[in-house]
């Protein structure tokens, strides 16, 4: 149904919205997932769909993964309103939550640069909160080893094709007492909340996030746009 891509050569898909065929008499039921494929259909393990229910959903209901990553590692991180942290990546995944910040209790989030740690650290000393938000496998044990120690660490979008657990665990989180929050398995409260702040507060990326046709071939310009979605017909 719908896709959500980075504007750039080539495409990077982060999310989509699709739906499960029924059983025969019964409406469709409409998920949310990540992916890394431009393409109307996805094979996903069942375990990373975010259900939305049977009612045709808004394309703005792509961000939902990265919302439910989100409130499911501050959940577990324990993590209070108000709170303050760093988006390391950029791209799709850090606007949206950059531009949702102020809908999920933060006070703010600071963009890190891994070549220089920044001049002011958040409030809560010795356990900042630092949400990783590019895919590339390749870029993740880099950006691991530049985190200060006693970190706590979300992987908000997840290596596209594998899962934490193909990092080298003792020398990138053990060593340096970094806790990985909410990487594993589905986390139905925070799935929920995200469907809900969906729901009620996505209408304002609707100018920055613009839906397009899926293209047809590689000459298609959606324009200046940092991210857009592809609706597959």
């Amino acid at each position: 149904m719908y896709t959500l891509c980075g504007n750039s050569t080539p495409w990077r898909a982060v999310t989509a919205v699709g739906h499960l065929e029924a059983e025969h008499g019964e409406p469709n039921a409409y998920v949310a997932y990540f992916t890394d494929s431009t393409s109307e259909q996805d094979v996903v393990d069942v375990s990373e769909l975010v259900p939305l229910g049977v009612d045709l959903p808004s394309p703005l209901m792509t961000v939902v993964p990265i919302v439910s990553r989100l409130f499911s590692a501050l959940e577990h991180g324990g993590v209070d309103v108000g709170w303050s942290g760093y988006v390391v990546g950029s791209g799709v995944a850090s606007r949206v939550l950059h531009a949702l910040a102020p809908f999920v209790g933060a006070r703010r989030l600071v963009d890190f640069d891994i070549t220089a740690p920044p001049e002011e650290p958040p409030d809560r000393a010795g356990s900042d909160l630092f949400l990783v938000t590019d895919p590339e496998e390749s870029r993740l044990t880099s950006w691991l080893s530049s985190i200060p120690d006693g970190s706590l660490v979300a992987l908000v979008v997840p290596p596209a094709g594998s899962s934490p657990r193909a990092l080298n665990f003792y020398d990138t989180i053990h060593k340096k007492s970094l806790t990985l929050l909410g990487h594993s398995g589905a986390q139905i409260p925070a799935q929920q909340r995200a469907v809900r702040l969906g729901e009620m507060r996505l209408d304002g990326l609707a100018s920055d996030i613009p839906v397009y046709d899926a293209p047809g071939d590689d000459g298609f310009e959606p324009g200046d746009h940092p991210a857009l979605i592809l609706q597959w017909s």
